[in-house]
This record gives structure tokens, C-alpha cells and sequence, in this order.
């Protein structure tokens, strides 16, 4: 089966968080401080500070990131600055706005805006080091080959824009109903009804164009499956739906979806979808090259570690560097 080399994992979003404010790197450990007596938590006059959250997360996790994130990460500062490779600021934020314009879905976006920026950063500065450091580069002909071989990930489904009325009350929702039978602005309907605060700000307007697989169940049923499967039209509207989550307590929240207008279902052809396949192509590419990069590379590293963390007198203990995992 095919694995992906720890260190990509980082380009798609897909790798955890590394631990309470380490930095990614050696070369960098300094540039985030780490003040153990921070109060993290509180209750009442007991408090729970970053340096004893800090010792719960190296008991449970610390071997794992040691071994498995941020040596890899740190073989691959040491061989940058042997090399005299750098990457620039702008280098990583560049690389930082393209994964999240370019992941693969919306989870791995989600995984990627949950990262803390400063670690993000260090994130994108190793994968950017092991790019260098490997002499990649990508050719057009391997950026139309990946196209070819992915459709699927240049496919855009058919999208709605939407406006939204939400409301608890029973009577509001029922007069936004008729006023959006009667014409009225949808816009202004939910300015009027909507208990929301940002609802009303924006007049309900969802900013993004909404796909199936994006939406609430009940509420795409009831947009997409609506006309015997061909979904509603621009200027159409659901009836009221009613939805029940524990999160309300046990009460109802009633909405209407308003549809402002349908993007059909479409392959993005080649030169639009070009800076995407690109930046995939690339993540790709790198992933294959790593592990034999890293064999080499480890081939004559010392690795030096505590052998048990917990002991305050515990001296560096030169280790075996494990052979990174094949492709």
C-alpha cells in the first residue's frame, strides 16, 4: 500500500499540530517562546498551566512527534544549512496561501486553518527546504499528465448560491414564506426575520456558491433532489424546514434556502485549472522523491535523543535514524 512520507503529509494539510508551541524545526526552536508557567486554564483559584498540559501531551504523544515529525523535519534543517539553503517569508506564505487554495478537499483545508500561523509557517518552511534541497522541478508535460490522470480532482460538482432565512419562531418563518411568494427581496426577507445577527448583516447571502456534499442532508435534499432529481432553479425556494439538534436544546430552528442562481456541473479545462494541478503535481512529485532523499541523506546522521523524557537528568543517547517509510 502506498504511504506518504511524514514530511508531505504537512503539504495537503494532513499532518497534527505539532506540540504546545514547539516549532517544527531545530534551526528555528527559538523563535516561538514557551513559557511553562502560562495559565492555559482555570478553575476557580486552581489553575492548569502550558507546562503541565505540556507534560500530559509528551506522556501520550511525545515518542510519536519526536520520532516521526519533527526528526524528519530536522534532518532536513540540518542538511539546509550544510547547504546554505534558505527560504524567504514570502517564499512560505506563497506556499501557505496555495495549499489552501489548492487541497485536495474541504477537511484538509479545515485541517490546515486549524493550524496555528506560526506553526504553519514552520510547516511550509521544511517542505519548501526539502523541495530545494532535492533540486525539484516540475515540467508542463508532468503538470498535463497529472491533469489526465486525476480527473476527478478538477471536476467541479454543480453549486447553488443561496440565501438564507433562519429563525426559531414558528410565525416568523411562516411570514417569510409568504413575502418571498409574493416576490419580496430574499435578501430583505432575511434581513427582517432572521435571528442571526451576521444573517442579517449580509442579508442571509451565503458568501460561497454551495455544493451538494457541503450542505446539511435534509436541506440538500430538499435544493438538489427537488423537480424529480433536477434540483430547484435560480429564483426558486424551499418550503420551510424545520431542524432539531441537540445542540438547541431541544428546540426547532426554522430556515429557507432561496437559490440566487446555479452553476451546472463542469470539468475545469486545462489552463483554468492549470495552478492547481501545478501545485499537486509538485506535492506529488516531492512525496516520491522524499523517501529516497531521506535514506541517502541518513546514511551518515547522528541522531541523538532523550531516551525517556521524563527523566530531568536523562542525557542524549545516540539512536538508529529509522529508514523513512516506503513509498
Amino acid at each position: 500500500m502506498k504511504r506518504i512520507s511524514p514530511l508531505l503529509l504537512l503539504t495537503t494539510g494532513l499532518g497534527l499540530g505539532f506540540l504546545l508551541g514547539a516549532t517544527l524545526t531545530v534551526g528555528v526552536g527559538s523563535s516561538i517562546p514557551f513559557n511553562a508557567d502560562q495559565v492555559v486554564a482555570q478553575v476557580g483559584e486552581t489553575t492548569i498551566t502550558r507546562g503541565l498540559l505540556a507534560e500530559y501531551c509528551i506522556a501520550r504523544t511525545g515518542d510519536y512527534m519526536l520520532e516521526n515529525k519533527l526528526k524528519y523535519a530536522a534532518v532536513t534543517e540540518e542538511a539546509a544549512r550544510k547547504a546554505g539553503i534558505e527560504v524567504s517569508a514570502e517564499e512560505v506564505q506563497q506556499r501557505i496561501d496555495e495549499s489552501k487554495a489548492f487541497v485536495e478537499s474541504q477537511e484538509d483545508l479545515r485541517r490546515l486553518e486549524a493550524t496555528p500561523v506560526r506553526l504553519l509557517q514552520e510547516d511550509m518552511r521544511a517542505v519548501l527546504l526539502a523541495e530545494k534541497l532535492m533540486k525539484l522541478s516540475i515540467s508542463r508535460g508532468e503538470v498535463e499528465d497529472y491533469y489526465m490522470t486525476h480527473p476527478h480532482l478538477f471536476f467541479q460538482p454543480k453549486r447553488l448560491s443561496l440565501t438564507i432565512i433562519s429563525t426559531s419562531n414558528r410565525d416568523d418563518i411562516r411570514k417569510a414564506w409568504q413575502r418571498l411568494r409574493d416576490g419580496k427581496d430574499p435578501g430583505e426577507v432575511s434581513a427582517t426575520f432572521s435571528e442571526s445577527e451576521v444573517l442579517r448583516t449580509n442579508k442571509g447571502l451565503i458568501p460561497k456558491p454551495q455544493a451538494r456534499n457541503e450542505m446539511n442532508v435534509l436541506a440538500a435534499e430538499k435544493l438538489f433532489d427537488a423537480r424529480n432529481g433536477n434540483g430547484l432553479r435560480k429564483g426558486e425556494f424551499t418550503e420551510v424546514i424545520e431542524f432539531k439538534d441537540s445542540l438547541l436544546q431541544g428546540k426547532s430552528e426554522y430556515m429557507i434556502f432561496y437559490v440566487n442562481e446555479v452553476y451546472p456541473a463542469k470539468q475545469t479545462k486545462l489552463e483554468e485549472a492549470f495552478p492547481r494541478a501545478l501545485y499537486l503535481a509538485r506535492v506529488e512529485k516531492c512525496n516520491k522523491m522524499w523517501g529516497d532523499w531521506y535514506r541517502e541523506e541518513t546514511k551518515d546522521v547522528t541522531w541523538k535523543r532523550l531516551n525517556d523524557l521524563f527523566n530531568p537528568l536523562g542525557q542524549l543517547e545516540e539512536m538508529p535514524v529509522r529508514i523513512a517509510p516506503e513509498r
